[in-house]
């Protein structure tokens, strides 16, 4: 009897470390699924904002000021630098099958320079820093 009493109330702490540890797991799950969506509804509120201030959306936009800084012009609707457009389009394979020396033929692309923007505000922590002068001329928030 004592142990089948045992045995029984083995199993419930089983059950109950078990619950608990799932109940854990759902409340993770829901912080990381909250702090997802706070991050894409940033990212949709910074980008027409970055957009708009860089180049009032003019996909021919070229900064000369930036090339007297880095050597470089700003190009597009959000002003890349050659060096952060390579480097942003290689580390999220953004055109997988596409050598680097073609990456420049896409520049012009205000729809290709979002996606390349979405995937570095959403991957860096401190992505804001690529476009510091509008997020502090705007008064823009920092990533969540």
């Amino acid at each position: 009897v004592t142990s089948l009493v045992g045995a029984i109330l083995w199993i419930a702490l089983e059950q109950e470390i078990t619950s608990k540890a799932g109940a854990t797991v759902d409340v993770q799950k829901n912080e990381q699924e909250e702090l997802q969506t706070r991050l894409q509804a940033w990212i949709d509120f910074v980008v027409p904002k970055i957009k708009a201030q860089e180049s009032g959306g003019d996909p021919n936009a070229v900064n000369w000021e930036d090339s007297k800084v880095t050597g470089y012009p700003s190009r597009g609707c959000f002003q890349y630098q050659p060096n952060t457009w390579s480097s942003a389009i290689t580390k999220y394979n953004l055109l997988p099958n596409t050598e680097e020396a073609e990456y420049f033929n896409f520049i012009g692309d205000c729809e290709f320079q979002e996606i390349v923007t979405r995937a570095v505000l959403e991957n860096e922590l401190n992505a804001w820093l690529h476009w510091k002068t509008t997020f502090l001329v705007l008064n823009l928030p920092k990533r969540p």
